[in-house]
């Protein structure tokens, strides 16, 4: 099966920032999240997670879940100032 992996920065707290790696759209691998400080370690705990879990399945006897369908679309978005800051979105 081939799914679809999403890899994204995430800051948790004022100047510290990790990488994740996930499954979207599929419920059963919901749980398979892998986190690290770069995109490449995020995505090797995402790959080990997502190993034990259909290891997990597949001894239970139980189906492989079907991958999510995605279209994706690169659009321009133009930049603007928020009200009362200096910074842009």
């Amino acid at each position: 099966m081939n799914y679809s992996v999403l890899v994204y920065p995430e800051k948790y707290k004022e100047g510290d920032m990790d990488w994740v790696a996930r499954f979207p759209g599929v419920v059963a691998l919901k749980h398979c999240i892998g986190v690290g400080s770069t995109p490449e370690e995020a995505l090797k705990e995402a790959f080990k997670n997502l190993d034990l879990t259909i290891s997990s399945l597949k001894k239970n006897g139980e189906p492989l879940p079907e991958p999510a369908v995605f279209a994706m679309k690169t659009v321009s978005v133009p930049m603007f100032a928020v009200p009362g800051s200096t910074d842009f979105v």
